[in-house]
């Protein structure tokens, strides 16, 4: 039991090799300017997360040129290394391992790296402590600095931890890696089932393949009779350029009902807690649907604005400061006031408009520039943008048409969602050794 396991600091099971604790290099000398295509890829606290489960996020990585790299020898870190952050959100951490796109980064300058001793741990199961919640708030808490908080790399040095024998917390490791390859093999098929619908969305509805199929006198690709039916064999000229006959231009506010979210009174404890969904941006990340949210109203918290609720299958797009994020809802929620929402008249138009807003982020982006620091579309804006709109039918179609592969989308993401609750709660007790596993990784109790 967890009685037994020794108390040591990070600075005791570090690797003795040069810089295996070790600070980014300083602000200006790895500053934007000498960002590259190409090169030795740099770890900054975008590709971090706070996420138990998200090691590294390897998109939209930045790298330096190789004689560059060179001035920051003691900044490199590997396959095998944790990375943290030490200013901002300082409850993220990174390992690097197997499956990441490179085998050396340089580390950013809000960034620190640990090199662990692997006589005496894990890395592992050292990303599974620092990446559990009670460990976060612990960080989170003794964080130094006031506007930005920060965590350094001496607190780092002297951060204590519970460490079990080699072999117990490698049966850790394995165990809870289980469920997080699981959850990432779902993203990774809910990627490809997405671009399935996309592909399909963008043949109908922005290459109008299956009319100027019909226009060459030749059956649409991929397509039964009766659909191929709905579609016209026309082209004809819109304000807002070529679109099938019979199709015609309309405003979002002419697909559904606006909806512009709001907070309840954080005053009131009554209004939280409860099961109504309260959708902020960061909930929606990487998500087609909303299935989990980190804040939940009551029933008076959702009776406190009934014009604000909005229903389940509303389609979401965040307006404020970060733009142009879509989502579903699954269930009767609300959202604060940085989303939009539309209720759909139509049912069959919710696929349509969730992709048609997704091709739409960089003019929804365009919109809420202005001028101002902070990114702001309103809701009369975004009430008033113009879409082609297909007919009802041929919406019907499509919905119909992408519908099983929306499904499996949500059933593997209600899964994700069950596999990280039962991460979440296996966590603290492998941690704190309440749940014993032999070699095998499973419970000694079993």
């Amino acid at each position: 039991m967890s009685c037994n396991w020794p108390t040591v600091t990070v600075e005791d099971i570090a690797s003795k090799s040069p810089n295996a604790l070790a600070t980014g290099p300083f602000g200006s000398a790895i500053s934007s300017k000498f960002f590259t295509d190409s090169g030795v890829p740099v770890i900054r606290g975008s590709n971090l997360s706070a996420d138990t489960g998200v090691r590294l996020k390897d998109e939209g990585i930045v790298f330096v040129s190789e004689e560059k790299s060179k001035e920051f020898t003691r900044s490199v870190a590997r396959v095998g290394d944790l990375v943290f952050t030490c200013w901002g959100t300082i409850n993220q951490v990174g390992y690097i391992d197997g499956t990441s796109n490179w085998d050396e980064y340089i580390i950013s300058n809000k960034q620190m790296k640990l090199t662990v001793d692997t006589t005496k741990v894990d890395p592992r199961f050292l990303y599974y402590v620092f990446s559990s919640p009670l460990k976060q708030q612990e960080i989170i808490s003794n964080g130094i600095g006031a506007a930005v908080p920060g965590f350094n790399l001496g607190q780092l040095r002297k951060h204590t931890l519970q460490l079990p024998p080699l072999i117990a917390q490698s049966a850790i490791a394995d165990t809870l890696e289980l469920l997080d390859k699981k959850a990432n093999q779902n993203t990774e098929i809910n990627q490809t089932l997405e671009e399935m619908a996309q592909a399909i969305f963008k043949s109908w509805f922005v290459d109008f393949d299956p009319v100027k199929a019909k226009m060459s006198g030749e059956q649409p690709e991929g397509m039964d009779a009766a659909t191929a039916s709905l579609f016209p064999e026309k082209l004809v000229e819109s304000e807002m350029g070529l679109i099938p006959e019979g199709w015609d231009i309309a405003s979002i506010k002419d697909f559904g009902s606006v909806v512009c979210g709001k907070t309840p009174s954080k005053k009131n404890a009554e209004f939280y807690g409860g099961d109504v969904p309260f959708i902020k941006i960061p909930d929606t990340h990487g998500k087609v649907f909303i299935t989990e949210t980190t804040d939940t109203l009551t029933q008076a918290g959702d009776e406190s604005q009934p014009k604000k609720r909005i229903p389940e299958n509303s389609i979401c797009v965040s307006c404020i400061a970060t733009v142009g994020q879509v989502f579903i809802t699954t269930k009767p929620s609300h959202t604060n006031q940085q989303i939009n929402s539309v209720v759909p008249h139509d049912s069959n138009s919710l696929y349509y408009l969730l992709f048609k807003f997704k091709g739409l982020s960089k003019h929804f982006h365009d919109l809420a520039s202005g001028g101002s620091a902070t990114l702001n579309m309103n809701t009369r804006t975004f009430s008033n943008v113009e879409l082609v709109r297909p007919t009802a039918d041929v919406m019907e179609a499509f919905h119909q048409t992408i519908g099983g592969l929306m499904q499996k989308m949500l059933t593997n993401q209600l899964e994700n969602a069950t596999l990280a609750q039962l991460r979440d709660t296996l966590l603290p007790k492998l941690l704190s050794g309440e749940i014993e596993l032999g070699e095998t990784g499973k419970s000694a109790n079993d």
